[in-house]
């Protein structure tokens, strides 16, 4: 299964609210994000040892690693080679910087890393423009497998 949180419906309103601004290679509203989405799946049983977080920056992974000390956080390009029940993957596109997802290897590594679920949080907006990704994209949307975040989400 596959799950596709976009959250450009309230990526401006967050960063005005909270006075942050993202970076090419660091996303606050993700790492906001996926700090929920571990802490949901946690209450719902799942184990800490059955997620692993990826990502392409070390930046975002610093970043991940203070709200979620103990989750296990790499480098998609670590992530070749093992698997887990669920994959979160944190693409941090901000606008068209995101040069580490336009490689349709990478993004082959990191979306056949789980076993049960994959977790996908980006923008569409920004990742549309990528054409490894846009395929991607194109099924995840005819599946429904998008999922729009709205004002009260973060």
């Amino acid at each position: 299964q596959v799950c596709f949180i976009n959250y450009d419906p309230i990526h401006d309103s967050f960063h005005k609210q909270h006075g942050i601004k993202s970076t090419r290679n660091k996303n606050v509203l993700e790492a906001n994000i996926i700090y929920q989405v571990v802490k949901s799946l946690s209450n719902a049983g799942v184990t800490p040892s059955d997620i692993k977080i990826i990502t392409p920056f070390h930046h975002q992974i610093g970043l991940l690693r203070r709200k979620l000390k103990s989750q296990e956080i790499l480098t998609i390009d670590r992530a070749q080679g093992l698997d887990s029940n669920v994959i979160i993957l944190s693409t941090v596109c901000v606008e068209d910087t995101t040069i580490l997802l336009k490689d349709w290897r990478r993004l082959n590594v990191a979306f056949t890393r789980a076993k049960c679920k994959l977790i996908i949080t980006g923008s569409v907006n920004c990742l549309q423009r990528m054409t490894a990704f846009r395929d991607y994209l194109s099924v995840m949307t005819l599946e429904g497998w998008i999922l729009d975040l709205s004002a009260g989400d973060c």
